[in-house]
């Protein structure tokens, strides 16, 4: 391997990071807190989904048994401000490197998983609990509760 495909390869595995190692980046680094991810990052980022979903909602196929893949950028800014960037319809899924193959792997893996509990009637909830999906609006439920906790009716 020569130089400059060395340095190739280490720009490709620094694009994409498990949410994890990010965690682990940001305490390392002194700027986050143990509990920041799961206090702050995680429920921002969770209602920066669901408006965005509601925004594109009419332009969603509506059948509870069919779904699609989204890509949705975001950069968060050395203040640690969430910026969306970009919603796409038809997200790369290369595995450019190790890391993001394996993160989409367990994706593939986990709609899988969901689909086939829609087919056969599986509880729902119990399977999405055990991937790495998370509830953002949930069809089967009417008002405020459809939305999971995330905003409230005011928000209407």
């Amino acid at each position: 391997m020569d130089a400059d495909e060395s340095k190739s390869n280490e720009i490709l595995e620094s694009q994409m990071w498990s949410y994890s190692r990010f965690e682990r980046y940001l305490i390392e680094s002194g700027m986050v807190n143990e509990t920041w991810m799961d206090d702050v990052f995680r429920p921002y980022m969770k209602r920066s989904m669901l408006h965005l979903s509601r925004m594109a909602y009419s332009k969603l196929l509506n059948h509870p048994r069919v779904y699609a893949l989204y890509g949705v950028d975001f950069m968060l800014d050395d203040k640690m401000n969430l910026w969306f960037l970009e919603m796409t319809s038809s997200p790369a899924m290369q595995a450019t490197t190790k890391e993001k193959g394996n993160i989409q792997g367990k994706m593939q893996q986990d709609i899988f998983d969901i689909q086939y509990a829609l087919l056969y009637e599986a509880d729902l909830d119990e399977v999405v609990s055990k991937t790495g999906f998370e509830w953002v609006i949930d069809g089967r439920k009417a008002g405020e509760e459809r939305y999971c906790g995330l905003i409230s009716l005011n928000c209407f």
